[in-house]
């Protein structure tokens, strides 16, 4: 598969952009698979992956919010508590006109800013699965 895409630097570049910006807020590394194109790190309340072929065909990074025994959330069901919860009116990030997003080392820069921006409470976890499983309870009803 890394042939395919012609991106054989996927880990690397995730350790240069991830690993220290996560292991501030309490994430470690615990692997993945570079051939399916997935790295996962881990924290107290979550596991995040980054991932470059979960919205296949399209090709390009992304990251999901897991529980800790690797459930996937809704990243709608995120988004509502993040927009409920914080002050945050719009998922514009300022830095989408700085960054070259024609690469995918500035697409994982430009996640990187996503989570800071926005899904800070999740990352310090402020909030949490348990909180996330509670909020899908009730936006279900």
């Amino acid at each position: 598969m890394i042939d395919d895409i012609g991106y054989d630097t996927f880990f690397k570049d995730c350790d240069e952009v991830f690993k220290d910006f996560l292991a501030g807020y309490g994430f470690e590394d615990i692997g993945g698979d570079e051939e399916d194109y997935e790295k996962f790190y881990k924290s107290k309340f979550w596991i995040l992956e980054i991932n470059m072929l979960c919205n296949f065909p399209w090709i390009g990074v992304s990251c999901n919010f897991l529980g800790l025994s690797k459930e996937y959330t809704k990243p709608n069901l995120i988004d509502n508590y993040i927009k409920k919860t914080v002050s945050v009116e719009s998922f514009t990030n300022p830095f989408e006109s700085r960054i070259n997003k024609n690469d995918y080392k500035g697409e994982m820069l430009y996640e990187r800013e996503n989570l800071e921006k926005f899904y800070k409470p999740i990352l310090t976890g402020e909030f949490t699965y348990e909180d996330y499983k509670k909020f899908e309870t009730l936006e279900e009803k």
